[in-house]
């Protein structure tokens, strides 16, 4: 076996280099017409009218620009609602995605602006279609608009050449301008809704509606609980206010439970020592168990709800996996060794009060910044969201990108006897954390598996663990005997114990420690993985060692490192070749932990690292990739997406386990990377991106089984990389003399 290597150098960094261009182009090159422009122009006209009749929020309106298809964030609309150099994607409040003809989705994006900007646009885009119709008459080409483009025509001193070319651009992805509506009827008692962000007060404008509401129910500024009879009236009054709402009971899905079996004889463990830390968020903790002594625990449910022994139960069985593996499940045995549990009680077996957890979890992560690693296997039956990420999934994106922590939770069960397929449930839509699903012991999706993907787009469960089956279920403790269960929610705290020990014991940071985790779960063979909405990117190996060691045919190295400008990237990355070519299978896995915004609906996150690998071809960096760097001049935002997973946080690249997919070698046998950082807040930063870390996992899988890793870090010390080799044995060894007491005499 090979060790994990760790690699370090300072990476470059550069500015984008901005170039000026008319942008011509139009929406699949169709043909401009004026009356289009007209009716965009009435329906700017008849929307400023409805706000003018409409006074709930002060001096402001919210407008929405309805999309013909999913578009990338150059096609937005820059210039129509641009005022005073403020570009108009600072004015988004809302992204959503809605169905045009023969199903295909479109963005929705809305809008805050005032009613004195409105009238400017208007008059701009009357203004541009006295200048469109006397260059162009009733309609324009792409012909005819590239053609003028080309002679600097027209030549208007109201509107700029630039600025006409872009109107064009824009006008020619909007299907319509609008008011968008929330017709979302909730039956429950009691609802969560999520105003769109304005400068207005919520509480003003409640009362302008006469809407009874109390500042104890306020989460945040936008995001208020109400009643049934007042969210009804507020749909019936002003449901085009609403951006999100949520019934605010969520319940907590039981695990199966198979048979019980009263042969375990408990074990005598150790005394806690220096064993790592795991947070648990759960329902309530068995203080009477043998393990009890590695579970430092905190009561928070509420004096006044009446909880009985089954509330413990939950929460206890996910505290003896995470304590004790080896004794209970030997046959999943991670060589981990014992874990200490700090575990905060915070809801029972049945309903809970979703404003309720969202309180309690924001102050527990608060105060206890030491625990990176969170387990959070509580979920709501309900299926996720189309367009929004749920309250509870995004309050941990946004703890974890604060903060140097990580949550690993529970993809959520179907309940018994359901064969219908399902989404998942609130809170695996978390992008951030790790979401974790439950394979049998083929490494199959089990029957009670629901599935991804977030948003339409993001790949969740991220991966697949075993969670057992009726056939194979876990043994699992609470209630002073094993039971045999089995439920997703057992799956993730058997990755919550290797994330921990890769973050606290080995010492590697959780951006490296989460690229590994998915990287070591991605197989190398060319077998398209079918079940991706299930397992996501694949299983995770049992044992810790098969995660930070490599067989003798392949080299594993990470590399960790910052971005603060628009490329950061290294050109001296030796790879060794043999007879003219790279003799390997690659597999790369990039990891970064994105701010996000739930008031951006399925534009979510709002960072966005686009990577490279590869030998170094005329100054780019070429790798024979099974989806290749090759890109069409134009490509649909949607495909852009799908194929590249733009805007995700997970980004992975792999060639096919071939010889004939050997890359040929140049004479120096140097390798680049390189990675490409957008925000889609640019501007709110003045144009200076906030510094934000990435963790990069790499495995070079030698097509001829040769072991060069001998010569990989020779060659990589001659480059001036920092190479140090990752080994169980000494990083053990190094933890345990961290956490000794030093007495000063």
């Amino acid at each position: 076996m090979n060790d994990l290597l760790t690699l370090t150098k300072e990476f470059q960094n550069r500015k984008k280099e901005n170039h000026f261009n008319i942008l011509s182009s139009v929406y699949e090159k169709k043909t401009i017409k004026s009356t289009t422009i007209k009716e965009f122009i009435y329906q700017l006209d008849q929307t400023l009218f409805f706000w003018q009749h409409n006074n709930y929020i002060e001096e402001e309106l919210l407008i929405s620009a309805y999309e013909k298809t999913v578009i990338a964030k150059t096609h937005r609309i820059h210039r129509i609602f641009k005022y005073n150099n403020l570009d108009s994607n600072s004015k988004i409040v809302g992204a959503s995605f809605y169905n045009r003809e023969k199903g295909s989705k479109a963005h929705v994006f809305t809008y805050l602006i005032s009613k004195k900007q409105l009238r400017e646009s208007i008059s701009l885009l009357e203004s541009y279609l006295v200048i469109f119709q006397n260059t162009f008459g009733d309609a324009a080409s792409q012909h005819d608009l590239d053609e003028k483009a080309r002679n600097k025509i027209p030549n208007e001193a109201k509107i700029s050449l630039s600025d006409f070319y872009q109107i064009t651009h824009e006008l020619s992805y909007v299907d319509k301008f609008d008011i968008l509506e929330c017709h979302k009827d909730m039956a429950d008692s009691e609802i969560m809704v999520t105003f769109y962000q304005t400068n207005s007060d919520i509480r003003q404008v409640l009362k302008k509606l006469s809407i009874d509401y109390i500042d104890s129910s306020s989460f945040d500024k936008n995001t208020v609980l109400l009643d049934k009879v007042n969210y009804d009236r507020l749909m019936q009054l002003a449901p085009y206010l609403i951006s999100m709402s949520v019934k605010n009971f969520t319940d907590s899905i039981d695990e199966s439970l198979n048979r019980d079996n009263y042969q375990f004889e408990e074990p005598v463990l150790p005394k806690p020592g220096k064993e790592p830390t795991i947070g648990v968020i759960d329902t309530l903790f068995d203080g009477s168990v043998y393990f009890k002594d590695f579970v430092q625990y905190q009561y928070l449910v509420d004096s006044n709800i009446p909880v009985d022994k089954e509330d413990t139960n939950h929460g206890t069985g996910i505290d003896s996996l995470i304590v004790d593996l080896p004794h209970l499940n030997p046959s999943l045995d991670d060589g981990c060794g014992y874990f200490k549990v700090r575990h905060f009680g915070i809801a029972t077996k049945g309903k809970n009060s979703l404003f309720t957890i969202l309180e309690k979890i924001q102050t527990i992560v608060y105060k206890n910044q030491d625990v990176h690693v969170w387990n959070l296997s509580l979920g709501s039956s309900m299926e996720i969201s189309e367009n929004s990420i749920s309250p509870v999934a995004a309050l941990l994106d946004q703890l974890e990108s604060k903060f140097n922590m990580i949550f690993v939770v529970a993809g959520t069960n179907k309940q018994a006897g359901n064969k219908k397929e399902m989404y998942i449930g609130s809170p695996a839509d978390s992008i951030n954390s790790v979401v974790v699903n439950s394979v049998d012991e083929n490494r199959n999706p089990v029957s009670y598996s629901r599935r991804g993907p977030v948003l339409g787009f993001f790949i969740k469960p991220d991966i697949g663990y075993y969670g057992g089956d009726d056939n194979h279920p876990l043994n699992v403790y609470y209630d002073r005997s094993i039971h045999s269960s089995w439920g997703t929610s057992y799956a993730a705290p058997l990755i919550a114990r290797k994330l921990c020990y890769l973050i606290d014991v080995l010492g590697i940071s959780r951006e490296n420690a989460k690229a590994l985790l998915i990287n070591s779960a991605i197989p190398f063979d060319d077998k398209t993985n079918n079940n991706v909405n299930y397992v996501g990117y694949g299983v995770v190996p049992i044992k810790i060692k098969d995660i930070v060691s490599s067989e003798d045919d392949e080299i594993k190295f990470i590399i960790r490192g910052k971005s603060k400008k628009y490329y950061t990237y290294d050109y001296s990355l030796p790879v060794p070749s043999n007879e003219g070519v790279f003799p390997y299978s690659v597999k790369a896995t990039l990891c970064y932990f994105p701010t996000c915004n739930r008031n951006q609906g399925v534009d979510y996150t709002g960072t966005e690292l686009e990577f490279k690998i590869g030998k170094i071809n005329n100054d780019k960096i070429v790798l024979n990739s099974d989806k290749g760097y090759s890109i069409s001049k134009y490509m649909i935002e949607d495909d852009s997406r799908k194929i590249f997973r733009k805007w995700d946080n997970i980004k992975v690249l792999k060639t096919k386990y071939s010889v004939r997919s050997n890359m040929k070698a140049d004479s120096n046998g140097i390798w680049g990377i390189q990675i490409a950082y957008y925000d889609r807040n640019l501007q709110r930063y003045n144009g200076e991106l906030p510094e934000i870390a990435w963790g990069l996992a790499i495995t070079l899988k030698a097509t001829d089984h040769k072991n060069r890793i001998d010569s990989f870090i020779n060659q990589c010390t001659l480059k001036q990389w920092l190479v140090n080799k990752i080994t169980i044995q000494n990083r053990v060894k190094i933890y345990n003399q961290m956490k000794e007491d030093i007495h000063f005499e």
